[in-house]
């Protein structure tokens, strides 16, 4: 089994149909790590959502884009300022496939906040506070906070270790993350690594790229620039 990681898709479906058909993915072989943010900005998350469905061996790491749309379907609760971060084409969305709606609730209900493999790698979509365990980690940690990248950036941090719980700390492991856009700072939309963090978050959400990681060979592949995309 080989074993991708693909970072936040944002309703890119055409982006998220190249980045599994260049990078060879298999639907029932292969193991596809989402590292969230599926929803919002793009105009066709309930596609992406059903094309991620046929995945075999799918683990969903939820985003707080993901968190806001599910609050939506199964709540029809509008977080305050989702609105205005993608969220309205994502009701655009599902109010034109009324039928899809309590079936992507559940899935989205099902996501992980993160997700740790049988190699002990880490998969989260915002990042965690090293003061913690992961499982004292709340959400706003694991989903929304943006203070263990920018440490990352600003050389406060060389590399993160983690522990699940009361257990010893597991060192210099990859971390997979998506949530913060690396396009500004790396205009050549390229994965960034800082010390043994990868961010995979390339700008799908905007006018970047999406990018889809063999996380044992670290090769990577990429969707075309998603302005210049249409379906």
């Amino acid at each position: 089994m080989r074993r991708f990681a693909i970072g936040d898709i944002h309703g890119k479906y055409i982006a998220l149909e190249q980045c599994l058909e260049r990078s060879g993915f298999k639907n029932e072989e292969d193991r596809l790590i989402c590292l969230g943010d599926i929803a919002d900005r793009g105009d066709y998350v309930p596609q992406c959502i059903e094309r991620l469905k046929h995945v075999k061996n799918l683990i969903h790491v939820l985003g707080n884009h993901d968190l806001w749309l599910r609050d939506w379907l199964q709540h029809n609760y509008i977080a305050e300022g989702w609105l205005n971060k993608g969220g309205n084409q994502s009701i655009e969305a599902y109010l034109k496939c009324r039928n899809l709606i309590n079936k992507h609730a559940d899935f989205l209900y099902r996501g992980k906040v993160f997700y740790v493999d049988e190699l002990d790698r880490l998969f989260v979509h915002a990042g965690f506070n090293v003061h913690k365990s992961l499982k004292e980690n709340n959400v706003d940690d694991l989903v929304f906070s943006k203070k263990m990248w920018h440490a990352l950036q600003k050389e406060e941090l060389r590399s993160v270790s983690y522990r699940l719980e009361n257990g010893a700390e597991t060192k210099n492991q990859p971390v997979f993350i998506g949530h913060i856009q690396t396009s500004r700072k790396h205009p050549d939309l390229k994965p960034v690594c800082r010390g043994n963090v990868w961010n995979l978050d390339q700008g799908a959400g905007r006018n970047g790229k999406l990018t889809i990681m063999n996380v044992d060979t670290q090769e990577y592949w990429q969707s075309d620039r998603v302005n210049t995309l249409s379906i």
